[in-house]
């Protein structure tokens, strides 16, 4: 069995796992990200529709870990947010008094992931290993000994970034708080000819909220724009 030696195992490859490797990647640590997934195949990523928002906060600390510059012309600026609770008269508009920054960023998952993952694959202190998953994982004091399928790494600190459903989580017994509130999500990307002017929207309804974020045009110069509305799981099936 193959036996890897790391200061830092990420297990989980997801935007979470992704960025955590990224922004340790500046130390002189040796890094291994792995999870039980393709997660280097094209297809694998393009199958993500979902889009993440990221706040002036975070992309600040992206510009600090050098991120921000390979991704920012992919980030849709969020001028204004308007939001409404159940009824058009009770609404509150946002905008940044600081002309220089947004209230926020829209971005594509799979844009993200392609481009995180690509400048990883160039930073020679990364290793990343995909279809691998979790099987144990043990205590030897002065480090953690994870065994796969045929690989044992040994790590001194080890990033669980595996999902609600953690493997890892499962196999340590760390004990959770789980609340199920009974509803699905829908996200739908669409195009529109009509110009969102960089606003977003979020509508709070009894059954749940919709929201409605501004994203790039796409290739054909058309406007788009992703819808996440939660509702009922028996209404959203």
């Amino acid at each position: 069995m193959k036996k890897i030696k790391s200061d830092i195992l990420i297990i989980g490859a997801g935007l979470t796992g992704l960025m955590a490797a990224f922004a340790y990647s500046s130390l002189n640590t040796n890094i291994v990200i792995i999870d039980k997934l393709d997660f280097l195949s094209i297809k694998h990523n393009n199958a993500d529709p979902r889009t993440t928002a990221i706040a002036e906060g975070s992309k600040q600390f992206f510009e600090k870990i050098g991120i921000w510059e390979k991704i920012k012309k992919h980030a849709q600026p969020i001028i204004d947010i308007k939001v409404i609770d159940r009824k058009p008269s009770r609404k509150i508009n946002f905008s940044n008094s600081n002309k220089k920054q947004n209230l926020g960023y829209i971005i594509r998952n799979n844009i993200l992931k392609s481009v995180v993952l690509k400048n990883l694959q160039n930073k020679k202190n990364v290793k990343i290993i995909s279809n691998q998953s979790v099987s144990a994982i043990k205590n030897k004091n002065q480090f953690l000994e994870c065994c796969f399928k045929n690989i044992k790494i040994e790590t001194t600190l080890l990033i669980a970034s595996d999902g609600k459903n953690s493997r890892v989580r499962e196999i340590m017994k760390t004990p959770i708080y789980e609340k199920k509130y009974n509803q699905k999500a829908l996200v739908v990307n669409f195009h529109h000819t009509g110009n969102h002017k960089s606003c977003a929207f979020e509508l709070f309804f009894k059954s749940g909220p919709l929201a409605i974020l501004p994203m790039k045009k796409v290739k054909n110069n058309r406007y788009s724009s992703s819808l996440i509305w939660s509702h009922k799981t028996n209404y959203i099936n």
